[in-house]
């Protein structure tokens, strides 16, 4: 048996934040659920013992299928491209078709959405990742004049198609479906397996790609709805849930900011306080060095008037005499 398969293998730790989780996120519990190339299962495990869902698995490769088999109701082997789904899947409806990291990998991807799209029940919907091929290390390699396929990621030799936000849009409503949840899986540049590349990038090179919104975005996640008459409620349904929850969100960060803007009102307040009291002091202070500075101007005034007079010495004579008498001593 040949190791290939060893790429596509990879673990999940289901309360991380990664394609994988947010995939299992948008597929909800308890579905019948489609996976289309299921490789070795990694997903499909997950799907299965994470999510409690029933899953119908599909994958062109036999080796990998048998891997996957343990976690599926059933396993197809066959390429999604010339397989009759008809005489494959019959009259089997699922309520989510899961296609991640598969897109890319097709002559027709077109098509293969435009074939699948009948296989959903009235409320069902589809899950996807594809890669990004506008993420700012790969956009600095073909500005550098390179196109350097890899044994995976963003260019894995294995890729026949390639896609931005804008064109997988297109495709998706080009072939009947609403996308109504974007997600995304952010990756660093010096992050991906161009990051020896963008270290030696120019400057110029790099600030010419500062203002790429998705320039960091490695993936693409998507929850879409078929554009039929229950796919619109769906749709509709579900925009309106986020846009409650945005609400939500939005009013919570609104009251934190009211609590904080109150407090630091009360703050300010106290401070106020605080500074008007020592403003108080203050002036209570100065006006006392003033009343105390004027008293011992006065005093000056009166014993240097003392002290010029022809009869000081008397007067002292007759002060000295008195405190004797009242038994105090002249001071030294």
């Amino acid at each position: 048996m040949s190791e290939h398969w060893k790429k596509y293998s990879y673990h999940v730790e289901p309360d991380a934040d990664t394609t994988a989780t947010k995939i299992l996120r948008l597929i909800g519990q308890n579905k019948r659920v489609l996976e289309l190339g299921t490789a070795v299962g990694s997903m499909t495990q997950l799907i299965h013992e994470v999510n409690a869902c029933t899953v119908v698995g599909m994958e062109i490769d036999p080796e990998m299928a048998k891997m996957a088999a343990p976690w599926c109701e059933r396993m197809i082997v066959g390429n999604i491209e010339s397989m009759d789904l008809t005489e494959t899947l019959g009259n089997d409806l699922f309520d989510v078709i899961v296609a991640a990291d598969v897109l890319e990998h097709l002559h027709d991807p077109w098509a293969c959405l435009h074939k699948i799209r009948s296989y959903l029940r009235p409320e069902g919907f589809i899950v996807l990742s594809v890669p990004n091929v506008a993420h700012n290390a790969l956009l600095a390699e073909l500005l550098n004049g390179r196109f350097p396929y890899q044994e995976k990621g963003l260019l894995d030799r294995t890729h026949l198609r390639f896609f931005t936000r804008t064109n997988l849009e297109e495709m998706l409503l080009e072939t009947g479906y609403l996308p109504s949840k974007w997600d995304r899986n952010r990756v660093a540049e010096s992050a991906t397996e161009f990051a020896m590349d963008w270290k030696n990038t120019s400057s110029q090179v790099k600030a010419s790609l500062a203002d790429n919104i998705e320039g960091q975005t490695y993936q693409f996640i998507v929850k879409a709805f078929p554009s039929t008459e229950t796919g619109w409620m769906q749709k509709t349904g579900a925009d309106l849930q986020s846009v409650e929850q945005t609400r939500q969100k939005l009013e919570e960060i609104l009251n934190l900011t009211l609590a904080e803007l109150a407090s630091a009102r009360e703050e300010l307040n106290s401070t106020q306080n605080e500074l008007n009291k020592r403003i108080q002091e203050k002036e209570l202070a100065e006006a006392a060095t003033r009343t105390i500075n004027s008293a011992l101007g006065e005093a000056q005034s009166i014993l240097a008037g003392i002290q010029n007079r022809p009869y000081a010495y008397a007067l002292r004579r007759v002060v000295m005499k008195a405190r004797r008498m009242l038994g105090l001593d002249w001071p030294s």
